[in-house]
C-alpha cells in the first residue's frame, strides 16, 4: 500500500492543471466585471501610460556647473573705500559653492595673557579663587587661575585679546545688487548623444540671477548681517521627445530651518600669522559673515522606450486576472448558489490507453458503467447528450 501510495502521489504530482472557461448568465455579475476591467483600462491608460509616463524610459544626469560673481560694494571704513567680487568672494574658486562677504571683524592678537571678557557674565571672578586652573570652557585659551582686577574676568593664556564680538564691524553695502552668473553643462547618461548647456546667452532670469532675488522673501537685511546658507537647485528634469532642455532654478535658504536664533546665519574666520625672528609673533583674525551658495544639479531625462511600454502594459494585463479572481471570490463565497459555480468549475480529464479522453465530474475515478455517461466521442455530440454536454462546459443558464 506504501509503495502504491508513493506512486500515486508522484503522478498527481505531476498532473497538468488548466483553467476552465465558464459562463456566468447574469447580468449584475456580469456588469460589476465589465466594469472593474473598465477601470483597468482606464488606470493603465491614463495613470500609468499618460500621467505617470509608463511609455519613456529614464536616465540620471551627470553635470557641471561654472559660476562668476560681479559686483562692487563700499565699506563704512574711513575713506568709505571700494571693494569688488576679488576682495569679497572668498576663496576666489571653490566646488559648487560661492561665498560672497557682507561684514567683516578684524581683530591683531599676540601670545600672551589677557582677561577673557568676550562673552558677558561667563568667567567673572571677584579673587583668584574663583578661577580655575588649566581649564578650556572658554574656547579661547587656557585658565591661568588668576583674576584681573581691572575687568573683574578670569585670566587666561592664549591669543590676546580676546575677540569682541560687540566692537565695531566693517560693513558693506549693496551686496544684495551683486550677480551670480551660473553655466551649467548636463548629460543623459543612459544617452550619450544628449547634451545640453545653457550658455548659449547671457541674461537675467536665464543664467544670471541678483542677490535679492535669491535671497526670495527671506528678510534680506537681516541675511545680509548675520550671514546666511542658501541652496541653488539646478533642475534638469527633461523630456528628451521634445527637446530644448533648460534647468529650473530654485533657491531655499536652509540654515534658519529648525534652529534657535542663536545658530541662524554663516560665518567663518580667516587667519593670517605676522612672522618675526622666524616665530609666529601675531596674528589678523578676520571674521567674516556672508552668502553662502551651495549649488547643487538634480533631474532626470525622459525619452521614448518601447520596451517601458511594454512593460507597462503587461502590467496592466495582470491586473485584469485579478479582477477574475476578484469576481470568482464574489460568486464563489458571497452568492447564495456559490457552491454550484465551484462545482462547475471543477472537472477530470483522463488520457486512457486505446480510448478517447474520458471527463470525470467526481475526483475518484468513476465506475466502468459511469464511464459511458462521461464519454466524448469524436464528431458531433449525439442530441441525446447535449444537455450534459453543455453543462461541461460551463454554461450556468439559471444561474
Amino acid at each position: 500500500h506504501l509503495k502504491m501510495g508513493i506512486s500515486r502521489t508522484i503522478r498527481e504530482a505531476l498532473y497538468f492543471e488548466t483553467v476552465k472557461l465558464v459562463t456566468v448568465k447574469n447580468i449584475k455579475l456580469g456588469f460589476i466585471h465589465k466594469t472593474l476591467q473598465f477601470l483597468v483600462i482606464v488606470y493603465v491608460c491614463v495613470f500609468a501610460i499618460w500621467y505617470k509616463s509608463g511609455y519613456q524610459g529614464h536616465s540620471d544626469i551627470d553635470g557641471v556647473v561654472f559660476t562668476k560673481v560681479k559686483g562692487v560694494s563700499m565699506s563704512n571704513e574711513p575713506g568709505n573705500p571700494v571693494y569688488d567680487a576679488s576682495d569679497l568672494v572668498i576663496p576666489a574658486s571653490e566646488n559648487k559653492a560661492v561665498f560672497i562677504a557682507t561684514r567683516k571683524l578684524t581683530t591683531r592678537q599676540h601670545r600672551g595673557t589677557c582677561a577673557d571678557d568676550s562673552v558677558p557674565d561667563k568667567n567673572k571672578c571677584v579673587s583668584d579663587r574663583d578661577c580655575r586652573t588649566g581649564g578650556n570652557e572658554t574656547s579661547n585659551g587656557y585658565l591661568t587661575g588668576e583674576c584681573d582686577n581691572s575687568t573683574k574676568y578670569c585670566v587666561i593664556s592664549g591669543w590676546c585679546p580676546v575677540e569682541n564680538p560687540n566692537l565695531p564691524h566693517t560693513e558693506f553695502s549693496g551686496i544684495q545688487d551683486w550677480t551670480l552668473f551660473m553655466r551649467s553643462e548636463v548629460s543623459y547618461v543612459e544617452w550619450d548623444n544628449s547634451t545640453f548647456n545653457n550658455g548659449d546667452k547671457t541674461e537675467i532670469g536665464y543664467n544670471i540671477f541678483a542677490v535679492h532675488t535669491m535671497l526670495n522673501e527671506t528678510d534680506v537685511k537681516g541675511a545680509l548681517h548675520t550671514g546666511a546658507i542658501l541652496r541653488v537647485s539646478l533642475d534638469w528634469t527633461c523630456d528628451l521627445n521634445v527637446g530644448g532642455c533648460l534647468p529650473k532654478y530654485e533657491f531655499k535658504r536652509v540654515d534658519n530651518e529648525g534652529n534657535s536664533s542663536g545658530s541662524i546665519g554663516y560665518n567663518f574666520r580667516d587667519v593670517q600669522y605676522i612672522t618675526q625672528n622666524g616665530k609666529d609673533q601675531e596674528r589678523l583674525v578676520t571674521k567674516y559673515y556672508g552668502l553662502r551658495f551651495l549649488i547643487e544639479i538634480t533631474g532626470q531625462g525622459s525619452k521614448f522606450d518601447i520596451f517601458q511600454l511594454v512593460i507597462t502594459v503587461g502590467s496592466g494585463f495582470a491586473f485584469f486576472g485579478a479582477v477574475t479572481l476578484l469576481t470568482d471570490y464574489l460568486i464563489q463565497y458571497l452568492h447564495p448558489r456559490g457552491k454550484h459555480f465551484d462545482k462547475a468549475k471543477r472537472a477530470n480529464l483522463e488520457f486512457e490507453k486505446e480510448t478517447n479522453p474520458i471527463l470525470i465530474d467526481d475526483p475518484n475515478r468513476p465506475s466502468s458503467a459511469d464511464e459511458s455517461r462521461f464519454f466524448i466521442p469524436d464528431g458531433p455530440d449525439p442530441p441525446e447528450r447535449a444537455n450534459f454536454i453543455d453543462e461541461e462546459r460551463g454554461e450556468l443558464e439559471s444561474f
